[in-house]
């Protein structure tokens, strides 16, 4: 497939001095000023592209140290007007000259949808070696060009490639186009406290985590893990793989022959949080969220799991 890129001398001349002017009364430009308020918790920050710094104000007022990167030089220069004295440098998102994980944050705004799949898989690559976190937007629906639309709209399974092992900590609509829907993305790496908050209903979470990884280990007949010893690491299924992992465990038997009966028709104590899956010796099994799997399988749609990817001695 051709790659496509954003191309510097769009964002010059009038373009570059009249593009907050053209935008900033827009609803969604709000929406994403707030989401990046509520997202970006850690310094310093990157900023790329870092645009006319629409951004900068909100780092500086959290106290965060930050600095931008951008293709064009007069953006740069209008950001240097709303903050004299910005640290910025000219550069692409494809090739980031910085060491990894220099940064708390990196947002990346308003450019994924500029580039094809192939170089938005690299610059989220980029982007996540770099930073420990990531706040970026994307439009996500039915991938290609459509009418009207000047920029690429990207599948969930092609954004959900390059994001995987980082967790949907937060998401923010901004709006609906006929071709998708555009939104703000907050990633970052999962941790075992975010597989012990799916366990608040039990007193000794890591008991529990670990029975129920015993338990199966037992069904599958292969040796018991200790799931403190496994790598977290968030993925997004689709309602079919979801379906799938259901009906293969509803089919294991349990250890005293009799079968295992998965599937049930009980109403969701809950759908909020994700489903907790514990992977060893090649087989998967579900430690949390049976009853919201049940809703989750049916349909066409992606749901976030954590995964407890136990390694073989």
């Amino acid at each position: 497939m051709n790659t496509y890129r954003m191309v510097a001398d769009r964002y010059y001349g009038s373009t570059a001095r009249d593009y907050d002017r053209k935008r900033s009364y827009k609803p969604c430009w709000g929406r994403e000023q707030a989401a990046v308020d509520k997202f970006v918790r850690y310094g310093p920050v990157l900023d790329v592209p870092v645009g006319t710094g629409r951004y900068l104000d909100i780092y500086r007022r959290k106290g965060l140290n930050f600095q931008a990167l951008d293709a064009s030089d007069e953006m740069i220069a209008q950001a240097r007007k709303k903050c004299p004295g910005l640290k910025a440098q000219r550069g692409t998102v494809l090739d980031l000259p910085f060491g990894h994980k220099q940064f708390g944050t990196v947002v990346c705004s308003r450019l994924l949808n500029w580039l094809y799949p192939v170089d938005m898989a690299k610059a989220v690559q980029e982007i996540r070696r770099v930073g420990k976190e990531v706040v970026t937007s994307i439009r996500l629906g039915e991938p290609g060009h459509h009418e009207g639309q000047g920029n690429y709209t990207h599948s969930h399974g092609d954004f959900y490639a390059a994001i995987d092992g980082l967790m949907v900590a937060g998401y923010e609509w901004v709006l609906t186009a006929p071709d998708g829907e555009f939104g703000m993305f907050h990633l970052r790496k999962p941790t075992r406290n975010d597989i012990k908050r799916q366990f608040d209903w039990h007193s000794d979470k890591h008991r529990a985590i670990q029975r129920l990884a015993d338990s199966w280990a037992d069904r599958y007949n292969v040796p018991r893990v200790d799931w403190m010893k496994g790598r977290i690491r968030a993925e997004q299924w689709h309602s079919s793989r979801i379906k799938d992992l259901v009906y293969r465990m509803s089919e294991t038997p349990n250890t005293d022959g009799t079968r295992n009966k998965m599937l049930t028709d009980e109403k969701p104590c809950r759908l909020e949080g994700p489903i907790t899956i514990t992977r060893m010796h090649g087989r998967e099994a579900m430690l949390d969220g049976r009853r919201r799997s049940n809703v989750w399988m049916q349909g066409d749609n992606w749901h976030q799991v954590l995964v407890i990817d136990v390694p073989e001695d």
